[in-house]
Parts: structure tokens; sequence; C-alpha cells
């Protein structure tokens, strides 16, 4: 480790317990009394570096306002923070909360990129670093009588802490897939020793996503993305939907998408869109479509890469990332 990262610790720790004292002075009355507006949205421009700020926004004062806290907000977990948000977004002003870490690249998932409202986001190295600004955060925004956690991730929980403290808001975690599954047999502990202490630094890691996943198990009240998840955890069911009104069927639809794609008149599409992960079976469809004729062709829309499947006996497209408002003419 070189002495600059030593010193970038000392001063996030620094700057962690210098929040820290603050929030305490200003609380009162079981809220925080704001504003200590100190890094609450990261926006970035090609011409220079981050800078933090919030972007101004119409609200409307009549309805309540919600929260979804992601522990991170680069990737495709983030996809499910955007369902939780559109869903709150019909009853409530709704923002979404989470941390950009360097190791999903720092950058927003673009399919996040055409929401109206911006996320309430910030870059982060390690936990450190994390805590300097999720302090920062919670006390720059407020006003919530709901936070939902997105998944039982230990940033997410942390993050979600210090904002239901700093509002005195009702609180709910969801999860939508088993986290136990990254983990392999690490066992979820809610103790620590010191080992894991250490290992916390990368809150990401095997040691902090099955602390998240005990203290995930210790929420109240849950929701969960289907009836398996239902009948291991319990909770109300919010399914991985998508608003209906923004799907139509048309020929003239159907025809757009198909050009998007590439797809001449004798294709049989098969078509998956998301991010591609081995667990998903891709390598199935491929291996089936290796006993059928070249009119079968397996698009795959949301390639960040490599899709890790033999496709030397099969067709297959592969497509990058789409913003979720093109998501229907593509389907």
């Amino acid at each position: 480790m070189t002495n600059d990262d030593d010193l970038r610790r000392e001063r996030a720790v620094a700057n962690a317990r210098i929040l820290a004292q603050e929030l305490a002075r200003r609380e009162a009355g079981g809220k925080w009394n704001r504003p200590l507006r100190l890094a609450p949205l990261v926006t970035r421009s090609d011409s220079g570096p981050s800078r933090l700020s919030r972007p101004d926004r119409a609200t409307d004062h009549d309805r309540p306002r919600a929260a979804v806290v992601a522990w991170d907000l680069a990737h495709n977990m983030a996809a499910r923070a955007r369902v939780l948000a559109d869903l709150l977004g019909t009853f409530a002003e709704t923002d979404m909360i989470g941390a950009l870490f360097d190791d999903f690249g720092s950058e927003l998932w673009p399919p996040l990129r055409d929401r109206p409202n911006e996320p309430i986001t910030f870059p982060a190295h390690g936990l450190t670093d994390f805590l300097a600004q999720a302090y920062a955060v919670a006390a720059a925004t407020g006003d919530y009588q709901l936070l939902h956690i997105c998944k039982p991730r230990f940033p997410g929980l942390l993050y979600g802490a210090l904002l239901q403290r700093a509002n005195n808001c009702s609180i709910l975690l969801d999860i939508d897939e088993n986290e136990q599954s990254f983990v392999g047999d690490h066992a979820p502990a809610v103790e620590v020793g010191t080992d894991e202490l250490e290992a916390l630094k990368r809150p990401m890691d095997e040691v902090g996503t099955a602390l998240g996943i005990a203290l995930g198990l210790e929420a109240p009240v849950r929701t969960v993305s289907n009836v398996a998840l239902q009948r291991h955890l319990g909770g109300s069911i919010i399914r991985h939907a998508r608003d209906e009104h923004d799907f139509e069927m048309s020929d003239e639809l159907r025809a757009h998408g198909r050009e998007l794609l590439g797809a001449n008149e004798r294709d049989f599409v098969i078509l998956f869109m998301g991010t591609p992960r081995p667990h998903q079976g891709l390598d199935v469809i491929v291996e089936a479509l290796g006993l059928l004729d070249d009119d079968f062709v397996l698009h795959v829309v949301g390639s960040t890469g490599q899709l890790g499947v033999d496709t030397s006996r099969a067709r297959v497209v592969s497509h990058p990332l789409v913003p979720f408002s093109e998501v229907p003419v593509w389907l």
C-alpha cells in the first residue's frame, strides 16, 4: 500500500468522524436539523473532473416523499431499484439514492440515465470513503416518510440506517434474489472480529455480503420479488415488473424493433434483454439453437463484453445496454 493510499484513508476516516460529530450536534427531536450540504450528488462532464451538486427539481409538496436506497447504482442491480422507484413514484415524490463504487466503474448504470429525476449518488472507493459521504448525504437530503432499501447488502443497509435516523421514517427491505449465492459457503454472521473488520474495508466482497444477509434476515418488514423467496423469507411480493402503459402492440413498433435488431424477414428471434450472467442459461439456449436451422437467432441486448458461451454452432448477435425508455421498442 502506498503512502498516498494511507493518507487517503486517514482523511476519509477523519472526514467521517467530523461529519458524525457535526450531525450529532445538530440532532434534535429524533431528526437531523438541516442543512449540512456537503456532497449530495455527483455529476460529471467530459471536460473536467467530477463535481458534487444536487440538481434543481420540481416537487409536488402535497405528495409524500420516499427514497429507494441502493448499495450501488453503477451496475445491473440498479434495475430492481428502478422498479421500486417507479412503483413508489405513482403516489410519492421518489428519489433513488446510492453509491457508485469504483469496482463497478464509478459511472451511473447506462439504463438509468434517461430517468427524469437524476439519482442522488456519489463515487466511493471503499467503506471509509463511502461512510464519509453517506453521512453527508443523510444530512443533506430529508423529509422522507418512507425508505425502501434495495437488497440486503451491507452498504445499502448502513446507508438506509443513516437516512432513517435523519428522517425518523418508516423503512422496508426488498430482497429480489438469493444473495447467498454470491458468497458460497460463507455463513451469514452479525458478529465480526478483527479479520472481518479488515475485510469490510471492501464491503462489496464476501464478508460484507454475508453480514448484509445476516442483518437483512432481522428486518421486520420485507418485500420480495417472487413466490420462492416469499416461501423462504416471508414478506409481501412486489413483482419485478414494468408499467404496462409503456408497452403497445403494433405492426409498426414490431417492424422498428426488428430493424434495430438487424433481423431479416426469415429470422425467428429469441431475445434476451439484460446483463448476461453464467447462471442465466444462455449456454442452454445456444446449445438448443445448435440443433435448429439458421433461421433461429439469439439476440442479447445488454452485453457489456464477452457472453461466455460457445457461439460457433448458432447465430448469436449481441447489442449494448439501452435506456429503460427504449426497452418497449426492442421487446
